[in-house]
């Protein structure tokens, strides 16, 4: 869900997308692919420059990028409720603040 939030209504390249995402080219090849697969996005050569990708969000997948929101919403309100108002926005500041760190350049140990 988090790639449909980043695809603009116009499109984007997948360099752009990968670099929102803080992942490479190579990585958000397979989860593109994946999308694509579930009629969510298109991806179509870019006809300024035959090596680029351009991404964009269908109808498809713009619901799903909005059911996501809600149930977002939803689950947060719930969790809000749980541990109260001032606990869940030391919570969201933790999360926010872990989700906008450089990503880990450490391979994960081989298995």
């Amino acid at each position: 869900a988090k790639l449909l939030e980043l695809i603009p209504d116009g499109g984007c390249s997948q360099s752009d997308l990968a670099r929102d995402a803080g992942i490479t080219k190579q990585a958000v090849g397979p989860r593109l692919a994946e999308m694509a697969g579930l009629d969510y996005i298109t991806v179509s050569a870019d006809p300024g420059d035959g090596r680029a990708q351009i991404v964009e969000i269908t109808d498809q997948g713009r619901h799903a990028r909005d059911v996501a929101r809600e149930l977002t919403a939803v689950m947060e309100a719930e969790w809000e409720a749980v541990v109260g108002e001032a606990d869940y926005a030391v919570f969201r500041s933790v999360l926010d603040r872990l989700a906008d760190r450089p990503r880990s350049t450490v391979s994960p140990a081989p298995t």
